[in-house]
């Protein structure tokens, strides 16, 4: 998680390409992530899909406890 938020720090600084965080991102980490990454975007997946299933819908609950946490 270091890696990445030194990452995001220097985007910023250097006025460079978003930095999209992602790959197992979830409404259940994402304030976690977000207190420590600091990063403006953030790529949510199978995490806010019913029981985690791309073959399934979004879940609307889990998008707003996603917005929610970014606001």
């Amino acid at each position: 998680m270091d890696e990445l938020r030194s990452l995001v720090q220097l985007s910023h600084e250097l006025d460079g390409p978003s930095i999209l965080v992602g790959s197992g991102v979830s409404p259940d980490n994402l304030a976690t992530l977000h207190e420590h990454i600091g990063a403006s975007e953030y790529h949510i997946g199978s995490g806010v899909r019913v029981n985690k299933d791309f073959n399934q819908l979004l879940d609307k609950s889990k998008i707003n406890q996603a917005r929610d946490i970014l606001k």
